[in-house]
């Protein structure tokens, strides 16, 4: 009887570290989908830099912009997706493209889990958001 509750015991203690593996993995994938939804929009705003149809924000430092204020839909999969378009400090014929997204919308203590993160100097990643920044020659 008593090796019945010890298998038991074992049994439920590996089934809740495969269940917390797995959640892990879901994380780590959804992690890996909104970078590359973000790579997919960033490929989207160089082509229509090379089409003229956006140009880069003279600012400085550039604003951040959601997606339907460069002429992109509003994207529901990446969620609080916004967007940054700029000229290069160092090299006036490379603009910057940063793409921000949502960390995790769920996470309760996602503002204790991100620290803050400078992509170049005068452009910070907005709070609770993970950032990808791309030099395009223009």
């Amino acid at each position: 009887m008593v090796e019945a509750l010890v298998a038991l015991l074992v049994l439920c203690l590996g089934l809740l570290g495969l269940g917390q593996f797995m959640a892990l993995q879901l994380r780590e994938t959804r992690l890996a989908n909104g970078r590359a939804m973000a790579m997919s929009h960033i490929d989207y705003l160089q082509a229509a830099l090379s089409l003229n149809l956006i140009a880069p924000d003279n600012a400085d430092p550039p604003e951040w912009k959601t997606l339907d204020q460069l002429g992109m839909p509003q994207d529901t999969a990446l969620q609080g997706a916004l967007a940054a378009v700029f000229r290069s400090a160092e090299d006036p014929a490379q603009v910057g493209i940063a793409m921000a997204w949502l960390a995790d919308e769920n996470a309760a203590n996602a503002a204790n889990a991100l620290l803050p993160q400078t992509l170049r100097p005068g452009l910070d990643c907005p709070p609770l958001h993970l950032c990808h920044l791309v030099y395009v020659h223009s």
